[in-house]
C-alpha cells in the first residue's frame, strides 16, 4: 500500500456518506458469483460501498456488485454508502487476459454474428470503426492485432454485441483482469496462462446510468471504476443494519459513529494515492 503525508481530518470536507436502501442500489454490471457469503456471519461492514445518484432516490453501485448481492442475501435491507459526485468518478476500460479464447474461436464467433462483430480487414490497424460501432482490439501469439467491430446501433447499456462475446468467451473458458507491465511482462492475476488478450471499448458514466435503466446490464469485471476521494474503515455494525430502528435512526448512528472516531483523534486524511489491495 501506498501512502503519502497525512494530516489530521477535517470532519466538515469529510466525502457523503450515508445509509441506503439496498434495493435502492443498482448495479451497471451482472454479479459474478465470486463471493464466498462471509457477509451471512460478519460483524461489521469495513468500508462503505460507492455509488452515485441516478435520480428519483435510487443510486448506482460503483463497485462490488456480488458482495452487495451477498449482504442482500444476508438479510441486510440497508447498507452504508459513499456517494460520490459524477466529478469525481472516472471510468476506465480493463485489458484482459484469455483463459482457452483463442483466434480461432473469435473468427467463428463472428461467423456466428456476422451483423453484430465484424473482424477488420485491414490488419487491426484502424482507429475509428464505422458509424454505429465500437472497437474491441484482441492480441494473440505470433499474430498481428485484429480489431473487431462491435455494433452499437442503439446506445443503450451494454450492446449485445458486447454481451455475445463475453458470454463466449465465458462459455469456452474465461477472462481475468492484467496488470499491464509494458505489454512484454502482463501479469494475470491468479497467475493464469493467457491464450490472448482484449482490450475492450470505452464507456462513459452516462453509458452506465443508462444500462441500469434499460436493464441492458455490462458483463463482470469489463470496467474499473475510479474515485478521487474514498473513506475506509468506518466498521459499521450489523447488528445494526439489522435491526428494526428506522433507516434515519441507522443514518443518525452513523453520523455519531464518525464524529466519535473524530473526537478520539482516530481519523487521518492521506494526500496522494492510496492501493488497498486485500479488502
Amino acid at each position: 500500500m501506498k501512502l503519502a503525508k497525512w494530516i489530521d481530518m477535517d470532519i466538515a470536507g469529510i466525502p457523503k456518506i450515508q445509509i441506503i436502501a439496498a434495493d435502492r442500489l443498482h448495479s451497471y454490471e451482472r454479479a459474478d458469483g465470486a463471493e464466498t457469503g462471509q457477509e451471512n456471519t460478519a460483524a461489521l461492514i469495513h468500508h462503505p460501498f460507492l455509488a452515485t445518484e441516478i435520480g428519483d432516490g435510487d443510486f448506482l453501485l460503483l463497485e462490488k456488485t456480488t458482495k452487495v448481492q451477498a449482504c442482500v442475501d444476508a438479510g441486510l435491507e440497508h447498507l452504508p454508502v459513499q456517494v460520490c459526485s459524477s466529478g469525481e468518478i472516472s471510468v476506465e476500460s480493463r485489458r484482459l487476459g484469455l483463459i482457452k479464447f483463442d483466434s480461432d474461436d473469435l473468427v467463428r464467433l463472428c461467423s456466428r454474428y456476422p451483423d453484430q462483430i465484424v473482424l477488420s480487414r485491414d490488419g487491426g490497424q484502424a482507429e475509428n470503426p464505422p458509424a454505429g460501432f465500437l472497437t474491441a482490439r484482441f492480441e494473440f501469439d505470433g499474430a498481428d492485432p485484429i480489431s473487431v467491430y462491435l455494433r452499437n446501433s442503439s446506445q443503450i447499456g451494454c450492446p449485445s454485441a458486447l454481451e455475445n462475446l463475453f458470454d463466449a468467451i465465458s462459455e469456452k473458458g474465461r477472462y481475468v483482469p492484467v496488470l499491464d507491465r509494458r505489454r512484454r511482462s502482463d501479469v494475470i492475476a491468479g497467475a493464469a496462462l493467457p491464450s490472448g488478450y482484449v482490450e475492450t471499448p470505452a464507456f462513459s458514466l452516462s453509458d452506465l446510468k443508462i444500462a441500469v435503466t434499460a436493464d441492458r446490464l455490462f458483463p463482470a469485471g469489463l470496467l474499473d471504476i475510479r474515485v478521487n476521494r474514498r473513506v475506509l474503515n468506518i466498521d459499521y455494525p450489523t447488528t445494526v443494519l439489522r435491526s428494526e430502528i428506522s433507516i434515519d435512526e441507522k443514518d443518525l448512528f452513523l453520523s455519531d459513529l464518525i464524529a466519535l472516531r473524530e473526537q478520539n483523534r482516530r481519523t487521518s486524511f492521506y494526500h496522494g494515492q492510496v492501493f488497498l489491495l486485500n479488502h
